[in-house]
Protein backbone atom coordinates (compact mmCIF):
# COMPACT_ATOMS: atom_id res chain seq x y z
CA UNK A 1 0.00 0.00 0.00
CA UNK A 2 1.75 3.60 -0.50
CA UNK A 3 0.83 6.56 1.83
CA UNK A 4 -0.34 9.24 -0.36
CA UNK A 5 0.11 12.44 1.29
CA UNK A 6 -1.67 15.64 -0.02
CA UNK A 7 0.90 17.83 -1.48
CA UNK A 8 1.27 21.35 -1.21
CA UNK A 9 0.64 23.72 -3.93
CA UNK A 10 4.01 24.51 -5.65
CA UNK A 11 5.00 28.26 -5.29
CA UNK A 12 5.15 30.49 -8.15
CA UNK A 13 7.97 32.38 -9.84
CA UNK A 14 7.18 35.79 -11.18
CA UNK A 15 9.28 37.26 -13.99
CA UNK A 16 9.08 40.47 -15.44
CA UNK A 17 10.92 40.59 -19.16
CA UNK A 18 12.46 42.52 -21.18
CA UNK A 19 9.35 44.03 -22.39
CA UNK A 20 8.01 45.00 -18.90
CA UNK A 21 5.35 41.84 -19.34
CA UNK A 22 4.82 40.06 -16.39
CA UNK A 23 4.03 36.23 -16.28
CA UNK A 24 4.01 33.16 -13.54
CA UNK A 25 5.39 30.36 -14.15
CA UNK A 26 4.36 27.39 -12.09
CA UNK A 27 6.95 24.61 -11.54
CA UNK A 28 6.36 21.51 -12.78
CA UNK A 29 7.66 18.22 -11.28
CA UNK A 30 10.06 16.47 -12.75
CA UNK A 31 9.39 13.39 -14.49
CA UNK A 32 11.26 11.25 -16.78
CA UNK A 33 9.35 12.33 -19.59
CA UNK A 34 10.46 15.75 -19.20
CA UNK A 35 11.91 17.58 -22.19
CA UNK A 36 13.34 21.17 -21.77
CA UNK A 37 14.06 23.66 -24.79
CA UNK A 38 16.02 26.87 -24.83
CA UNK A 39 15.68 29.10 -27.46
CA UNK A 40 17.64 32.67 -27.65
CA UNK A 41 17.53 35.68 -28.85
CA UNK A 42 20.21 37.12 -31.89
CA UNK A 43 23.80 35.89 -30.85
CA UNK A 44 26.14 38.19 -33.15
CA UNK A 45 29.84 36.83 -33.42
CA UNK A 46 30.98 39.11 -35.79
CA UNK A 47 32.08 42.54 -35.46
CA UNK A 48 33.65 43.42 -31.84
CA UNK A 49 32.96 40.21 -30.32
CA UNK A 50 35.11 38.38 -33.19
CA UNK A 51 37.65 40.75 -33.05
CA UNK A 52 38.09 40.50 -28.94
CA UNK A 53 37.35 36.48 -29.62
CA UNK A 54 40.72 36.74 -31.79
CA UNK A 55 42.70 39.05 -29.19
CA UNK A 56 41.75 36.39 -26.38
CA UNK A 57 42.89 33.49 -28.67
CA UNK A 58 39.83 31.44 -27.16
CA UNK A 59 37.25 30.80 -29.67
CA UNK A 60 34.55 29.31 -26.95
CA UNK A 61 35.48 33.05 -24.91
CA UNK A 62 31.75 35.12 -25.78
CA UNK A 63 29.79 31.44 -24.11
CA UNK A 64 32.10 30.86 -21.70
CA UNK A 65 29.59 32.69 -18.75
CA UNK A 66 26.20 31.13 -20.42
CA UNK A 67 27.52 27.68 -21.57
CA UNK A 68 26.22 25.99 -17.94
CA UNK A 69 22.48 27.68 -18.77
CA UNK A 70 22.18 26.40 -22.00
CA UNK A 71 23.40 23.33 -22.05
CA UNK A 72 21.64 22.01 -19.48
CA UNK A 73 18.29 21.62 -21.91
CA UNK A 74 17.46 18.85 -23.61
CA UNK A 75 17.43 20.75 -27.11
CA UNK A 76 19.23 24.89 -27.40
CA UNK A 77 17.87 26.66 -30.25
CA UNK A 78 19.70 30.12 -30.95
CA UNK A 79 19.43 33.05 -33.75
CA UNK A 80 22.91 32.92 -34.98
CA UNK A 81 23.17 36.95 -36.80
CA UNK A 82 25.78 35.74 -39.11
CA UNK A 83 27.76 32.95 -41.01
CA UNK A 84 30.72 31.59 -39.77
CA UNK A 85 33.23 31.11 -42.46
CA UNK A 86 37.20 30.70 -43.08
CA UNK A 87 39.10 34.10 -43.70
CA UNK A 88 36.35 36.47 -42.46
CA UNK A 89 38.02 39.75 -42.57
CA UNK A 90 38.40 40.92 -38.61
CA UNK A 91 36.71 44.36 -39.06
CA UNK A 92 34.52 46.44 -36.78
CA UNK A 93 33.23 49.08 -39.05
CA UNK A 94 31.25 48.84 -42.14
CA UNK A 95 28.84 46.25 -43.23
CA UNK A 96 31.07 42.89 -42.57
CA UNK A 97 29.22 40.63 -40.26
CA UNK A 98 31.05 37.23 -41.17
CA UNK A 99 32.75 35.24 -37.94
CA UNK A 100 35.35 32.88 -38.05
CA UNK A 101 34.70 29.46 -38.60
CA UNK A 102 36.28 28.75 -35.27
CA UNK A 103 33.49 30.16 -33.45
CA UNK A 104 31.60 26.54 -33.55
CA UNK A 105 34.35 25.55 -30.78
CA UNK A 106 31.86 28.24 -28.51
CA UNK A 107 28.57 26.87 -29.86
CA UNK A 108 29.74 23.55 -29.04
CA UNK A 109 31.02 24.17 -25.43
CA UNK A 110 27.40 25.46 -24.95
CA UNK A 111 25.43 22.58 -26.29
CA UNK A 112 23.50 25.03 -28.74
CA UNK A 113 22.03 21.95 -31.14
CA UNK A 114 20.35 23.91 -33.58
CA UNK A 115 20.79 27.67 -35.39
CA UNK A 116 18.58 29.85 -37.60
Amino acid sequence: IQNLKPQKPAKTKTFITNTNQIFEQQPQAQTNDSFTITSTGDIMLGRAVNIKTIEHKDFSWAFKNISETLKNSDLTFINLENPLFENCPSKNTGMIFCASEKHTQGLLLAGIDAAS
